[in-house]
């Protein structure tokens, strides 16, 4: 069920068939009212976050950055427990399930945050993508991964390098660029935004 379907990945318009027609009956409720995805959100206790972070990045969609998240686990999932996260963009739980089945210890996405998406208002995205991080410091692990949907500039991705809850938690931030042209793009636009974190490590997909 979508609202407006503005593209098709279908190639030909030409086998696309008329819309299904369907009613609003109504909405669903309980005894306090419409239920809202934020009443299913994971409750952390904890309040502050004291656990390292990599952040894993790219200048694109489809740059590598889940086969780069799926390989670091794989690694580093041996040695320690591992929350792994697909944080920005709309829906993970694609992302999730290969970072389980790769040795994350803790998974979570926006969904669980009681997002629907990232691309929402910044300090409405900040006060509950943390939520995450959170929660996996609650549940024994050492050391979180998070993969940044998109490209850099898109889903909230600058709130997140900016978060106060964050920035002094992340210790690698891995950057993965299509060509030699975005790894000057992506070293503007960290500038730009005044990036204070960790200098990138920057890769150049082959």
């Amino acid at each position: 069920v979508i609202g407006i379907c503005e593209e098709t990945t279908t190639m030909s318009t030409a086998t696309i068939e008329g819309a299904f027609k369907v009613q609003l009956i109504g909405l669903v409720k309980n005894a306090n009212g419409n239920l809202n995805i934020m009443e299913f959100a994971i409750k952390p206790l904890q309040k502050k976050l004291k656990l390292p972070v990599i952040l894993i990045s790219g200048t694109s969609a489809e740059a590598g950055k889940t086969t780069l998240m799926k390989n670091v686990l794989g690694f580093l999932s041996e040695h320690t427990k591992i929350a792994a996260f697909k944080i920005t963009g709309t829906g993970g739980m694609l992302d999730c399930n290969v970072y389980k089945n790769a040795g994350a210890h803790f998974t979570a996405d926006q969904v669980d945050c009681g997002l629907i998406t990232t691309y929402t208002q910044p300090k409405h995205f900040e006060d509950h993508i943390q939520k995450a991080f959170l929660a996996a410091q609650e549940s024994g692990c050492q050391l979180i991964l998070a993969e940044l949907g998109g490209d850099l500039p898109g889903a909230n991705n600058p709130a997140l390098l900016k978060a106060k809850f964050l920035i002094d938690q992340i210790h690698s931030l891995i950057v993965i660029n299509n060509d030699a042209l975005s790894i000057m793009g992506s070293q503007a636009f960290l500038k730009k935004i005044d990036f204070k974190g960790v200098s990138p490590l920057v890769l150049l997909q082959q």
